[in-house]
């Protein structure tokens, strides 16, 4: 616990210290009392106590400085914030678990649209590179180059981890100060002030988030400063979507580098969609346990909302007994505190149950869609996909292939392959990771399940493989132009339905029900 910040360890023991210095003797129940009410009026009204506690940090050293608080206290954290009269994004999230789910939940979420798009520029430039002869069009393993996939790459990841953002985000480890005890009372104090003045709410959802009552009073504050008949700009992510979206590109990578290598070989298609089929068995293993494990996390977001009650909300203070690390008792209580406010805010505990429960399931499934998965981050995640194509295209180009006059078919149907088929088999892919979402007692049932999960999606992969050879028998006699352009078409239309449908037939539904 020594190495949480502010608001989660040392909040109720900075406040408390600076109320004892002005107020006296900090023992007295009737003072406390007196002080207690006061602070939660303060607080209600939603102000920051001086203009230099609404500060902001750009978003790489906060991301950096969320990685250092794995190894204790990043004492330099409030020097990279800043003074500012207005916060982008207000950073809410549990201090309980490690923080590496969370970082690489902010990666992809901040820079991973950039990561995409740098990492296509880069798999052109490859690709152009080779088709021009200036890098080698062969492999040792293959006749077939994969520049425009190592350009891809490189890229990509390099901007994942640099790529700079100029907003200014709000996390309480680089904002509110760590040793100054007036300035960290200052900033606990000014927190609801903070979040009026913050313009849309990012919350990192873990299992331990709706147990915390900061978390809880952060979104409280947030929903009230909105007003009334406005909808509040909150995101909701959860923390393993950042280790299930690098699993993907992992496993995408790796797959479609063995499908190159069958191409460079010249297998039959028989024998390609065996191994395929044997590769995706093995390489979306670790890809199951992850989403698994991520929607297990979102059914348990649902139960915990419908089981939410502010009472039920753990603080440091309480946990342990109102008693400093030295033995001194603390006169002041958060629970009294940000409950009373909540209660000034909403009327009462259960009004505010109501609000966050609904606004947080209602925000939780319009942004992620009926799968839970935003689709533009599975695009990011499985742009390798069309890298590794755009290296076959190229390949179809050079004047001794055999195919050359076909290289347009794999320049369309790679958009098609990339936004329709392997879309439609990840709806699959995720139905499946729900369904058996739910973790076993024994490790060895649990990596069963795994397994389960491939096996119930291996069949609907194998089908749209032959439907892609079905389409590219049956169109060979077309020109290369158009039966690319009908195959893409056909694979995109069968994604946007499958992804989509299911949630447009629930709002219809919705909407005759109203």
């Amino acid at each position: 616990a020594s190495s949480l910040p502010a608001r989660e360890h040392l909040g109720c023991r900075s406040m408390a210290e600076v109320v004892g210095h002005e107020e006296g003797d900090g023992g007295d129940l009737e003072k406390a009392t007196v002080v207690v009410d006061f602070m939660a009026d303060w607080i209600s009204k939603m102000e920051v106590i001086s203009p230099e506690v609404l500060r902001a940090v750009s978003i790489g050293p906060a991301i950096r400085s969320l990685q250092r608080w794995r190894h204790g206290k990043d004492l330099n954290a409030y020097n990279k914030s800043f003074a500012t009269v207005q916060i982008d994004e207000f950073w809410s999230h549990s201090w309980q678990r490690r923080p590496w789910k969370k970082v690489s939940t902010l990666l992809f979420l901040k820079r991973g649209l950039p990561a995409g798009i740098m990492g296509t520029l880069g798999a052109l430039l490859g690709c152009t590179l080779t088709g021009f002869n200036l890098l080698s069009p062969s492999f040792p393993f293959g006749e077939i180059s994969l520049w425009g996939t190592i350009f891809g790459s490189i890229l990509f990841f390099l901007t994942l981890l640099l790529w700079p953002r100029t907003e200014g985000v709000f996390l309480d480890a680089c904002c509110i100060h760590q040793t100054n005890l007036r300035k960290k009372a200052d900033g606990i104090r000014s927190m609801s002030g903070i979040l009026k003045q913050s313009k849309r709410m990012l919350v990192l959802w873990d299992k331990t988030y709706v147990d915390r009552l900061w978390c809880m009073f952060e979104l409280a504050a947030f929903l009230k400063s909105r007003g009334e008949g406005s909808k509040a700009s909150l995101q909701i992510r959860p923390t393993v979507l950042g280790p299930g979206v690098l699993a993907i590109v992992l496993s995408v990578s790796t797959f479609f580098i063995v499908i190159v290598a069958m191409f460079s070989y010249g297998w039959n298609r028989l024998d390609m969609m065996i191994v395929t089929c044997m590769a995706v068995l093995v390489l979306t293993y670790p890809a199951a346990a992850v989403f698994r494990d991520y929607f297990h996390s979102v059914q348990t977001l649902h139960d915990q909302l419908q089981n939410f009650r502010l009472a039920n909300t753990k603080c440091y203070c309480c946990s342990v007994g109102h008693v400093t690390e030295s033995g001194q008792p603390l006169p002041l209580c958060d629970r009294q505190i940000l409950t009373k406010c909540i209660e000034i805010w909403f009327g009462s505990h259960q009004s505010f149950e109501d609000d966050a429960r609904s606004l947080v399931l209602e925000s939780f499934a319009d942004q992620l869609g009926r799968h839970y998965f935003p689709y533009w981050l599975w695009l990011v995640a499985t742009s390798p996909i069309f890298w590794v194509l755009l290296d076959i295209t190229v390949d179809h180009i050079r004047l001794d292939h055999k195919e050359r006059d076909r290289w347009p078919y794999w320049f369309i149907s790679a958009l098609g392959w990339w936004m329709g088929a392997v879309p439609s088999c990840a709806a699959a892919f995720f139905y499946s990771c729900k369904l058996f979402s739910a973790p076993r007692a024994n490790k060895w049932n649990d990596r069963l399940m795994n397994l389960l999960v491939i096996l119930v999606m291996l069949p609907i992969f194998a089908c749209t493989f032959l439907m892609i050879e079905a389409l590219f028998q049956w169109m060979m006699p077309l020109s290369p132009w158009l039966s690319a352009t009908i195959s893409s078409s056909s694979h995109i239309a069968l994604a946007i339905i499958v992804w989509n449908g299911p949630a447009w037939i629930a709002k219809l539904r919705h909407g005759r029900a109203k």
